[in-house]
C-alpha cells in the first residue's frame, strides 16, 4: 500500500504512519541534551559519593561474623560455644528419631493433629541437651514431645570440618486417626 501511494489504514498501536510521529520522537530523543551548571554537576557528584559511602559503611557495620550464641557459665576450657546454623556452620543430620506417644486419657473422635516446637542444644557428639518447649500444644503433649526428642540421635553440626554444638528447634507433630 505504501508503494502505490494509497492511504494506509491508521494503526493506533505503533503510530508509524501518522504524520511521521515516530520520526519526530526519535529526533527529540537524539537531539535533547542536558546542560547542568558546574555547581550542579559537582553537587550531584558529591551527593552520589556521600550516598554510596553511607551504603558501604552500613554494609560493613552489618557484616556477618561467626560467633557463639551463648557461652556457658563454666570456664571457657570446659564449656564449648553454642552456634546457630548458617554462616559456615552446617546443619546436623538426624540418625534416629522417635515418634511421640499420644497422651493416655486423651480420647478424641476421628482425626487429631497438633504440633509443638521443641528447642534444644545439640552437643558436639550429636546428643540433645537442654531440651525445652518453644511453642506449646498442651502440657501432656509437650511432655511426650520432650521425651521423644531426648531419644533422637544426630550427626553433629560442623564448623570448618569440626563438630560443634548448635542451638536448633524441631517441630514435633502429634497425630491420631
Amino acid at each position: 500500500m505504501i508503494c502505490t501511494n494509497s492511504r494506509a489504514m491508521t494503526s493506533h498501536v505503533i503510530g508509524i504512519f501518522d504524520a511521521d510521529i515516530l520520526e519526530k520522537r526519535v529526533m527529540v530523543v537524539k537531539t535533547k541534551t542536558w546542560n547542568f551548571s558546574p555547581w550542579a554537576t559537582y553537587g550531584l557528584t558529591a551527593a552520589t559519593m556521600i550516598f554510596m559511602g553511607a551504603i558501604t559503611a552500613w554494609g560493613a557495620a552489618l557484616a556477618v561474623a561467626i560467633e557463639p550464641v551463648t557461652q556457658r557459665a563454666a570456664s571457657p576450657e570446659t564449656s564449648p560455644a553454642v552456634y546457630k546454623i548458617g554462616n559456615g556452620v552446617s546443619a546436623p543430620t538426624v540418625i534416629k528419631s522417635v515418634d511421640p506417644q499420644f497422651p493416655e486419657g486423651r480420647h478424641t473422635e476421628g482425626m487429631f493433629e497438633g504440633m509443638c516446637i521443641v528447642g534444644l542444644v545439640l552437643d558436639a557428639s550429636g546428643i540433645p541437651k537442654e531440651v525445652h518447649i518453644v511453642k506449646p500444644l498442651a502440657p501432656d503433649f509437650d511432655a511426650n514431645a520432650i521425651k521423644a526428642v531426648q531419644q533422637y540421635n544426630f550427626v553433629p553440626a560442623k564448623l570448618l570440618g569440626k563438630p560443634v554444638a548448635v542451638s536448633i528447634n524441631i517441630e514435633v507433630n502429634h497425630q491420631k486417626y
